[in-house]
């Protein structure tokens, strides 16, 4: 059909009678060009942390290594007695402050009314009120102060930020730890992800929950998702981390994983019949037919083959006006013409 449709074109283009250059057309289709790689990645805790203490003490409890922990449930615990103690001296002393305040408010009762039938003077009245207002700003410091002591014992008892499991212990007990001491480390074991590592140059080529990630099991595959891409990617390796999604990922944390990652090409793409590119000085172009039955000439650039009838190509093209395949040799920009 085409060469005879080819033949049609050859005696058209010889009539005298026909002014515009007559062509064979196609449709041409916009599409995604997808770009594999490959890559090698590992399964991580969405939250690890390092848990350590917020004031200085002993040990007196340490959770073990391995141990499964609940949010809110303990970690570690401090010897308390000495904070115990502390406080106990402390309320004992915002007792006596506060006999004191008593005190000082019947002094200061019974002088102004004194003052009142002018049997003391106002300094004497002001001396006697001197030691109210003292003892009233010592009580609101020791209340302050009270506070602290008890933040002390509270944050004597660590616990659990999340549920998790504890996967390394650095103190145990009775050891003495100091003000930021790392007792242990603390793992979510349930929130997991996959972290990879890939040259900076591929980053372009991700967009974040859309690119799809094959994670490659030791018995099967699961599919997952971009959750993130670190943008910062290290000077000396020119890598950058790349964070992945997956429902079905049951991995243990550290499982070495292989990844294929099919992302889309980040500009428009346009499947042409090949029969429509031609290429000449070194540039690539196609003709498409405008609304008026005007040619154009589009330059493309060649991306790849999809099949031996088929090249991908990016450039201007226009999603409804056709390309022409059979016909261009004669054809320039602006001309006229007929399809077939």
């Amino acid at each position: 059909m085409l060469n005879y449709l080819f033949g049609l074109l050859v005696i058209l283009m010889s009539s005298p009678l026909l002014a515009s250059s007559v062509v064979v057309t196609a449709p041409i289709n916009k599409t995604e060009l997808t770009k594999t790689f490959t890559a090698a990645g590992e399964v991580v805790s969405v939250r690890e942390v390092d848990i350590a203490m917020e004031v200085v003490g002993k040990l007196d409890w340490v959770a073990q290594v391995g141990t499964f922990v609940q949010e809110g449930q303990s970690l570690a615990t401090l010897d308390t007695e000495k904070y115990e103690l502390q406080l106990a001296s402390h309320l004992a002393y915002i007792a006596q402050l506060k006999s004191e305040i008593e005190y000082a408010q019947r002094a200061v009762k019974r002088s102004e009314a004194l003052s009142s039938k002018k049997s003391i003077s106002e300094q004497a009245l002001d001396d006697i009120r001197q030691p109210l207002i003292l003892a009233t700003l010592t009580l609101e410091k020791a209340e302050i102060d009270r506070q602290l002591l008890m933040l002390k014992l509270k944050q004597s008892h660590i616990k659990a930020p999340f549920d998790g499991q504890v996967v390394t212990r650095n103190k145990v007990e009775g050891a003495f730890v100091e003000q930021g001491d790392v007792i242990l480390t603390f793992v979510d074991i349930h929130n997991k992800e996959v972290s990879a590592k890939l040259p900076v140059l591929q980053l372009a080529h991700l967009q974040q929950g859309k690119t799809k990630v094959t994670i490659h099991l030791t018995d099967h595959d699961i599919s997952g998702s971009i959750k993130s891409v670190v943008q910062a990617g290290d000077e000396h390796s020119r890598l950058a981390e790349v964070r992945i999604i997956s429902d079905a990922l049951s991995s243990p944390i550290s499982t070495p994983l292989q990844l294929t990652i099919n992302s889309l090409y980040s500009r428009q793409i346009w499947a042409v019949p090949r029969d429509a590119l031609v290429v000449k000085a070194g540039k690539s172009f196609v003709y498409q037919i405008s609304h008026q039955g005007k040619a154009k000439r589009v330059e493309v650039n060649i991306l790849n083959e999809k099949d031996k009838d088929t090249v991908m190509l990016e450039g201007d093209l226009i999603a409804d006006e056709k390309v022409v395949v059979r016909g261009m040799e004669s054809l320039s920009a602006g001309m006229d013409v007929v399809t077939l």
